[in-house]
C-alpha cells in the first residue's frame, strides 16, 4: 500500500519513481447522514456505500498529488476525507460497504472496490446522492459538469453545491479508469473512523504514461 509512505507527507521526495509528493487540502464535505458515498460519479450502475460509522458532520477532503521531478505532470494518487481538527497514528483496513440503494441488512464487504469508467471518482454523503444521479438525466448538468470539470487545470478536482446545504467532490482517477478500494484508518485515541482513503496509485503509476481526457461518447451513455 503505497498511500500509506505519503499520507499527511508534505513535500515527500519518492526518489524510486523520481516525483514529489503532496497532500493538499481541497475543501471540507458536509456528510449530514455520515454515510459516504464513493463512486464514478457519472457510472451510477456501481456505487458503494461505506459502512464504518462515521459521524455526521464536517470533514476535510484532501488529495494526495505526486509531481514528477522532470516534466512536471501531477497526478492525483489517492484521495480521502479525515477530521480536520485531529493528527493520530493510524492502522489501515479496507473499508467495509454495500452495494448503494440495496437491502441495508446485507453484510458488508471489504473486497469491494468501484468501478471507475470515465476516468473520475467522487466523495458524497447519502443524502445527496439520489438527487445527483437523477440530474444525470438533465443534458444541461451534465454537460456542464463535465465542462467545468476539463476546464481546470491538472490534476483536475471540482466540488458540486447541492441544495440545500450538501456538497460532492470530484476528482480524476490517477491514470483512468480502473476498480479502486476505499480504506478505512483507525486510531486508538478516537471512538470514530479518523480518516477514509481511495487508493488510485495501487497498480504502481508511472509517470511516463499521459492521461487522457474521455471522449464525450463516454459520459453521454450514461443518460437513461
Amino acid at each position: 500500500m503505497k498511500f500509506e509512505e505519503y499520507y499527511e507527507k508534505e513535500g515527500y521526495l519518492d526518489e524510486e519513481r523520481g516525483c514529489i509528493i503532496e497532500n493538499i487540502c481541497i475543501g471540507t464535505i458536509q456528510l449530514a447522514t455520515g454515510r459516504l458515498i464513493v463512486c464514478d460519479p457519472l457510472a451510477p450502475y456501481d456505487r458503494i456505500e461505506l459502512k464504518c460509522g462515521l459521524k455526521p458532520g464536517k470533514y476535510g477532503v484532501f488529495l494526495i498529488i505526486s509531481k514528477d521531478l522532470q516534466n512536471k505532470e501531477e497526478i492525483i494518487e489517492a484521495a480521502y476525507v479525515k477530521d480536520n481538527n485531529s493528527n493520530f497514528s493510524v492502522t489501515w483496513n479496507r473499508a467495509p460497504s454495500i452495494p448503494y440503494g440495496l437491502n441495508e441488512k446485507l453484510k458488508p464487504s471489504e473486497d469491494a472496490g468501484y468501478g471507475v469508467d470515465t476516468g473520475i471518482g467522487c466523495f458524497m454523503d447519502a443524502s445527496v446522492a439520489d438527487k445527483h444521479f437523477e440530474m444525470l438525466d438533465h443534458p444541461n448538468y451534465l454537460d456542464d459538469t463535465m465542462k467545468f470539470f476539463y476546464e481546470r487545470k491538472r490534476p483536475r478536482w471540482l466540488e458540486l453545491c447541492t441544495e440545500p446545504s450538501g456538497n460532492i467532490f470530484l476528482f480524476e482517477s490517477g491514470l483512468g479508469d480502473g476498480v479502486y478500494i476505499t480504506w478505512i484508518a483507525h486510531s486508538f485515541q478516537c471512538d470514530s473512523p479518523y480518516a477514509l482513503l481511495t487508493d488510485f496509485s495501487h497498480t504502481g503509476i508511472k509517470h511516463k504514461t499521459k492521461l487522457k481526457k474521455p471522449r464525450k461518447s463516454c459520459w453521454k451513455i450514461w443518460r437513461f
